[in-house]
């Protein structure tokens, strides 16, 4: 990754990092005793395997990212988009809500010598296939776990908010396909011109537009490249999914704690879908 990071940027996260450790270290400070007592009594294997599945899963978010670089003509080495994504990662981790996730990987796509146009379908088609889980992995915990109560209603809750946004994303790419400038497409319309006026979005909705092109142009370089490459997305995004909710079930088996596996997966699928629309 090309060095020369934007001055404000990079003040700003190291801003977020010392506080980020002072937390941490009141934290510490305050509950050591308790902290050392229970990691001392740590399975030495299953923290290790924690952290092999937390370099796994980054790992495979970086190989996902280099399909949908090499799709689009653009070839960037392995490493370099590993660094992106964990770099992007920890902008996500120390911004409000998550938000610095997105247009960090764009910026640093971008510095790797991606158009922005690029960086941005890179994104958005990094974005789509991890969300692609939520419609998918609910209901097979819950038919192979028999969750009930809360979790039971989490289990259907999720795939039926996904399937909604997937079929209004299928709209919107409908309606942009017909008319890529989606902001007249909707001021052409009374009704959709006066909830417009009202609520003051115009310029979400234009640059919702520019995003839904780019995802376009992402998908169709995608679908282009041919079955290896679709293939590699596929194995990528479940291997990384697989990688990644194995972490918290590791540690809990390295603090000796019981508990229901199917429940935990589920409990971080439901973290995962609610910072996703935050």
């Amino acid at each position: 990754m090309s060095s020369g990071i934007n001055p404000r940027l990079k003040r700003g996260l190291w801003l977020s990092v010392g506080l980020s450790l002072a937390t941490l270290g009141f934290i510490v400070q305050r509950n050591h005793t308790q902290i050392w007592t229970v990691y001392s009594d740590a399975s030495p294997l299953f923290l290790a395997m924690a952290l092999l599945s937390v370099v796994v899963s980054w790992v495979m978010r970086a190989l996902r990212l280099k399909v949908i670089t090499n799709a689009l003509d653009y070839q960037v080495s392995t490493y370099n988009l590993l660094r992106v994504f964990v770099a992007s990662s920890f902008a996500g981790g120390v911004t409000p809500f998550n938000s610095g996730t997105f247009p960090m990987m764009i910026y640093l796509l971008n510095r790797q010598g991606l158009p922005l146009g690029k960086a941005t379908a890179t994104t958005a088609v990094d974005a789509a296939c991890t969300s692609l889980i939520y419609l998918l992995l609910p209901p097979v915990l819950f038919h192979l776990t028999g969750l009930s109560g809360a979790w039971g209603t989490w289990a259907a809750v999720i795939p039926t908010l996904a399937i909604l946004f997937f079929l209004g994303a299928l709209v919107a790419l409908t309606v942009h396909k017909k008319d890529p400038d989606l902001l007249s497409w909707i001021k052409r319309r009374p009704t959709g011109a006066r909830l417009l006026a009202k609520s003051g979005r115009e310029g979400k909705v234009a640059a919702f537009s520019e995003e839904l092109r780019h995802l376009k142009e992402g998908i169709r370089a995608i679908v282009r490249s041919g079955f290896w490459s679709l293939l590699c997305l596929l194995l990528s995004t479940i291997a990384y999914w697989v990688s990644f909710l194995a972490i918290t079930p590791m540690i809990l088996k390295a603090l000796h704690q019981v508990f229901d596996c199917g429940s935990i997966i589920l409990r971080q699928m439901v973290v995962q879908f609610l910072r996703s629309w935050e």
